[in-house]
């Protein structure tokens, strides 16, 4: 299904999101946080200041690991791409 956008973006994101196995070990040899934890704190903190400061662009979400995934279509719909 095609997402509708409401107003001309000013610039289309792609985020592109590691699923592989890998992504279970540490972060820089950190015992207590995964690679995985980490990229979701970033991918949240990305949305969430997206959301505050209303910018004007749409976001795509790609994932991958042995195989590419398109998670969610181009949207202006942050509650979507979340």
């Amino acid at each position: 299904m095609k997402e509708t956008v409401k107003s001309d973006p000013n610039e289309a994101i792609v985020v592109i999101f590691d699923t592989s196995g890998s992504m279970g070990s540490k972060f820089n040899g950190d015992p207590l946080i995964s690679r995985m934890a980490t990229v979701n704190a970033i991918f949240s903190a990305f949305a969430d200041k997206t959301l505050a400061f209303e910018f004007n662009h749409i976001v795509k979400l790609i994932c991958f690991d042995s195989v590419v995934t398109d998670k969610c279509e181009f949207t202006d719909d942050f509650n979507k791409f979340i």
